[in-house]
């Protein structure tokens, strides 16, 4: 058992220095043998920060909870913080944000009151990361300019320091503070400035996208960065620099990259604003605004964040408006092609009816069978207005025929092929007044398109005779 203590004793030592190694030890060690409440709470602590720190992220509290359970009504303050601190790194890493801004404030707290800037600063940058995660740029800045003040106090803490810079660069640019995150990159120097120089590029070249408006010179330090390095988000304004220079096929080939880097709807809500300007460039206005309409009535709070934080009113009502135009054209061509059908059909009853007028020994029974079909047509175009299309396939297939027929009448040679033409004619006219299974048809494709269709039918379809 004493052994086994002073194993985590020295794992919780190589913790900062070798953080690979402390992790090593931990995990030789059988936590289930410690046999109080205060070891297992202090390896599940441990634990906990040593895969932090060896960039292991941890989505569950299952580790921490306990240890938390512990710490938070006895033992050592530190200890205390660090609990309250790493459940805040889970809550964080599940996207919890509210919750892990709850858990980092009581951890400095405590910090405070030990007066640890380097802890102290981790909290704060901490926090800062989870307002910019959540898109509160301004409390990201906020908190992250605290970091900054306990990062400056410590020279060990120098390489935090100018990553914290950069971090801060990064917020003021999402806060659209182009100028401002501007400066800060160009103030990073020495050896920081060599470490960070794919981060700086990329952050460069943003700039030069969105402040100067100079899309060669944003290719140009995205050119700079190798791909591995390269966020949806670099992806997505690298496409934008393309599509400005009319590049459109590697355009659309980096939005497609961005797309497939997004790990959450919230990830592609912000893809999806650069998608729209750059469908509006190109004169898409419609597929622009249901694009945003579709992010923005979505469910997941985060997405309708972005959206509404990146789009101005003014855009979407421009968006809006566009694809209201096009929907009114498109609803007009519809009207006319329906309005159109009607016409030809009653045009091509009008016409079958008047030539066979004309007919000699069977006018009398045509005109019957025809003012017949006529009033089942009548009734039937009453019930079709909001769907004239499915019924125009059905009625015309059948109008196409009865000319058919009535060519074949007036065009017969002799007496013998007349009166076949005619009996064909009139056994088709009587199967189609008849045909109970076209009327079922007719009726169940009405009912797809309109709910309680049944009761305006019922009493208007044509009886059997």
């Amino acid at each position: 058992m004493r052994r086994a203590e002073k194993e985590l004793d020295l794992a919780v030592a190589l913790l900062d220095t070798r953080p690979d190694s402390s992790l090593f030890v931990l995990n030789s060690l059988n936590s289930e043998k410690f046999n109080n409440q205060r070891l297992k709470a202090k390896y599940r602590l441990y634990y906990s920060a040593a895969l932090d720190k060896n960039y292991i992220d941890v989505a569950s509290d299952s580790i921490i909870q306990p240890a938390l359970d512990y710490y938070s009504k006895r033992g050592p303050l530190k200890e205390r913080m660090l609990a309250w601190y790493y459940y805040g790194i889970v809550l964080n890493n599940n996207k919890n944000y509210s919750s892990a801004v709850v858990a980092f404030e009581k951890a400095a707290a405590i910090a405070n009151k030990l007066d640890v800037s380097h802890y102290s600063g981790l909290i704060f940058r901490n926090i800062s990361q989870a307002f910019y995660s959540s898109n509160s740029f301004s409390s990201g800045i906020e908190y992250l300019n605290k970091a900054l003040s306990f990062f400056s106090m410590n020279a060990a803490d120098s390489a935090y320091l100018n990553y914290g810079y950069y971090s801060l660069a990064v917020q003021y640019f999402a806060n659209k503070e182009y100028a401002k995150s501007d400066s800060i990159l160009n103030s990073i120097g020495g050896t920081s400035a060599e470490e960070l120089k794919d981060f700086i590029n990329c952050s460069k070249a943003r700039i030069e996208l969105f402040y100067n408006n100079d899309p060669q010179k944003t290719l140009f330090y995205y050119r700079l960065t190798p791909r591995e390095v390269l966020y949806y988000q670099d992806y997505s304004y690298y496409a934008l620099a393309f599509d400005r220079l009319e590049m459109r096929d590697s355009a659309d080939y980096m939005i497609g990259r961005a797309y497939s880097l997004c790990s959450d709807i919230g990830d592609s809500a912000a893809v999806d604003y650069i998608h729209t300007m750059m469908l509006n460039k190109r004169g898409r206005s419609d597929e622009a605004f249901h694009l945003l309409d579709q992010v923005i009535s979505a469910q997941d709070l985060r997405a309708r964040v972005v959206m509404s934080e990146s789009v101005s009113s003014a855009q979407r009502d421009f968006f809006k408006e566009e694809a209201d135009i096009l929907s009114e054209e498109k609803l007009k061509v519809t009207q006319l092609c329906i309005v159109s059908v009607i016409i030809i059909l009653l045009l091509a009853i009008i016409v079958f009816i008047i030539i066979l007028s004309y007919s000699r020994e069977k006018d009398q029974h045509i005109k019957e069978l025809m003012a017949q079909l006529a009033l089942n047509n009548e009734r039937i175009l009453q019930l079709s207005k909001g769907n004239a299309a499915l019924l125009s396939t059905k009625v015309s297939e059948r109008i196409r025929q009865i000319n058919t027929m009535t060519k074949e009448y007036f065009m017969a040679d002799s007496e013998k092929q007349k009166e076949l033409a005619f009996r064909l004619f009139k056994d088709y006219v009587n199967n189609l007044n008849n045909n109970k299974l076209f009327y079922e048809s007719l009726e169940n494709d009405l009912n797809k398109y309109c709910d309680g269709i049944m009761s305006k039918l019922k009493g208007q379809i044509p009886k059997n005779n």
